[in-house]
């Protein structure tokens, strides 16, 4: 009898364990989908299909909407535009966004003293989006920025 009430406790701990651990990860995926609004909406008007050529900054910040995302995207700027992609174990509803330059509005300087950095907005039609990257990247962004709209242009204008 006592080994019965012993197995019957055990696994009724068990049970209680696992409910526990379900509860945790349902939270987790309830917060991952519910956050995931604003990127499913940018996934859907800039859907990035493979990675783009450029220099890729880990780790980085951004801010969708009410959404804000600390250290959990990657971000490469490339000639294509800037590619945001979620660190891989919070990709659940977060599929890579690919903005084009002609959607970003400002690239500005951001922060004070040491915590300084390169702030990026896109276009106010697409929601409040920004994101942040590393000060030294500013130049360099900015420059691209402007080769590509400059050489689209010149396209744009030679097909007229």
């Amino acid at each position: 009898m006592l080994i019965a009430e012993s197995l019957t406790t055990s696994l009724l701990d068990l049970l209680k364990g696992l409910g526990v651990l379900a509860t945790i990860i349902g939270f987790f995926v309830s917060v991952l989908f519910l956050t995931s609004f604003q990127c499913r909406r940018l996934a859907k008007t800039f859907p990035s299909n493979s990675a783009i050529t450029g220099k890729t900054y880990h780790f980085r910040s951004a801010q969708f909407g009410l959404s804000g995302f600390r250290g959990l995207i990657d971000i490469t700027v490339g000639e294509a535009g800037i590619r945001i992609e979620m660190f891989q174990v919070f990709a659940l509803f977060h599929n890579p966004i690919l903005i084009p330059w002609s959607e970003i509005t400002a690239i500005e300087r951001d922060g004070m003293l040491i915590r300084e950095s390169t702030e990026i907005v896109v276009k106010p039609a697409h929601g409040d989006i920004s994101f942040r990257l590393p000060l030294s990247a500013m130049k360099s962004i900015q420059s691209l920025r402007e080769q590509t709209l400059a050489a689209a242009t010149v396209v744009e204008t030679s097909n007229s």
